[in-house]
């Protein structure tokens, strides 16, 4: 019972309580002059905070289509991504302070930076499917193997009897 509500608590406490801090903190302390930039800003913040909690619930489920290693490398992919946005949005932050930024630009970059994220998990992700897929294969067949080999030693074993 107690799992059941720390699961509760990870799974949507949390994430609602984080968003509701996000979206506080981006009312509390939004500049004087409100630009398209800080919007794009806080919304690829809140596309950030999605896949982040979307892959700990995901890492949690127990699903048998889904290897621990393919967890493990997306997960890895998961944080380096979230950690390159983050970085996008602070020196985007602090170059509008200096400079005028560009939305467009900077939309731009923040979309070959998802392609960048996307393409190597979806050929990673395709990769373990077709692993798993071997895998099974190679499970079937060894059964087939064994239980071809035990046919021919009970047969061998009937021949030496029907012999005595």
């Amino acid at each position: 019972m107690a799992s059941k509500k720390i699961n509760t608590l990870t799974n949507i406490v949390m994430p609602c309580v984080v968003y509701v801090v996000t979206i506080a903190l981006a009312l509390l302390l939004k500049p004087e002059e409100v630009t398209a930039l800080y919007w794009v800003n806080m919304g690829y913040l809140v596309i950030l905070e999605t896949i982040f909690f979307g892959w700990l619930l995901w890492a949690r489920t127990d699903s048998k289509e889904v290897t621990s290693m393919l967890l493990v490398i997306m997960g890895t992919y998961a944080a380096y991504y979230v950690s390159a946005g983050l970085v996008c949005i602070v020196v985007s932050a602090l170059l509008s302070l200096v400079i005028t930024v560009s939305v467009k630009w900077y939309v731009a970059a923040l979309i070959v930076l998802t392609v960048l994220w996307l393409v190597p998990a979806s050929l990673i992700a395709q990769v373990d499917s077709n692993h798993a897929e071997r895998q099974e294969q190679v499970a079937d067949k060894r059964a087939e193997l064994l239980r071809q080999s035990e046919e021919k030693r009970r047969a061998k074993l009937n021949q030496n009897r029907s012999l005595d």
